[in-house]
């Protein structure tokens, strides 16, 4: 078992709890999005975790930080939330990536 397989069979159920409550998926199902390598299925998967997700840091940790940053660059936040989307993508790419950017809310005050 590959340490991907591992990470999504560990967060599986918080993955389909928090971003998957209304389709019919299981463990299994989630490890298949990764065996099939298609790259529609996973970035559906990545925008669904990205978006719902209540724990994203952790949770994100299933894909190889090359995918999250492919996925990142594509990602285009249309939902009512933007501004909050933009922002939390901007956090992943700090955090998670080590990219220098600058989140206003999360600065020092002057």
């Amino acid at each position: 078992m590959t340490k991907q397989q591992k990470l999504i069979r560990q967060y599986a159920d918080e993955i389909i709890r928090d971003c998957f409550w209304d389709y019919q998926l299981d463990g299994d199902g989630l490890v298949a999005i990764f065996e099939k390598n298609n790259p529609a299925e996973k970035r559906f998967l990545f925008t669904k975790i990205f978006v719902n997700s209540t724990n994203v840091l952790k949770v994100l940790e299933i894909f190889p930080l090359g995918e999250i940053k492919q996925f990142l660059d594509e990602f285009r936040a249309t939902h009512y939330n933007r501004e909050y989307l933009q922002r939390k993508r901007d956090i992943v790419r700090n955090v998670m990536l080590n990219e220098p950017v600058s989140v206003k809310e999360l600065g020092w005050r002057k």
